[in-house]
């Protein structure tokens, strides 16, 4: 979610093909933003330092709106009145 958080807040995200990342950020549409090795990365970087002022116009927000709190409160509540639901039951 730290990912999710910097990105939201304008961070250019520049992450590795592989963990969660790409159900995240699916690589279609962010091929230009991962990795596979240590040399991919480095690239990346100077990439991304030559082209700051381009890089800084960029928006990812529009790819972020499933993880708005809007969308996240109503499953954390339906989950928390599962749990309560079986605290409540004897057992």
């Amino acid at each position: 979610m730290s990912v999710v958080e910097a990105v939201y807040c304008g961070c250019y995200p520049i992450l590795p093909q592989r963990l969660s990342y790409p159900e995240i950020f699916p690589s279609a549409g962010f091929r230009f933003n991962y990795y596979d090795d240590f040399n991919e990365l480095v690239i990346l970087l100077a990439r991304a330092v030559e082209n700051i002022e381009h890089i800084r116009r960029l928006s990812f927000r529009s790819h972020l709106h499933k993880f708005s709190w809007t969308n996240i409160a109503p499953l954390y509540d339906q989950e928390f009145e599962v749990l309560a639901d079986l605290v409540k039951k004897p057992a």
